[in-house]
């Protein structure tokens, strides 16, 4: 069985390096997932700061919403 994998690409960004798309990329024995996402400094940092307590146990479950949940 393979190991956990969380791995983040910045694809481009502009000129002040402020505003950026990443790849996102989840892997685990059980499922994978990858995805392009837009984002800012700190709403990355927020996801920072989630994973790094989700993973020391600091929290059971961790949701990084990064925007207004809306159904279309």
């Amino acid at each position: 069985m393979s190991e956990s994998s969380m791995k983040i690409k910045k694809l481009l960004y502009d000129d002040d390096d402020i505003f950026f798309e990443l790849n996102v990329d989840f892997s685990s024995g059980n499922c994978n997932l990858n995805i392009n996402i837009y984002t800012d400094n700190e709403e990355l940092e927020k996801l920072r700061k989630g994973v790094v307590e989700f993973s020391n146990f600091k929290q059971k479950e961790f949701l990084w919403t990064t925007r207004e949940d809306i159904e279309y």
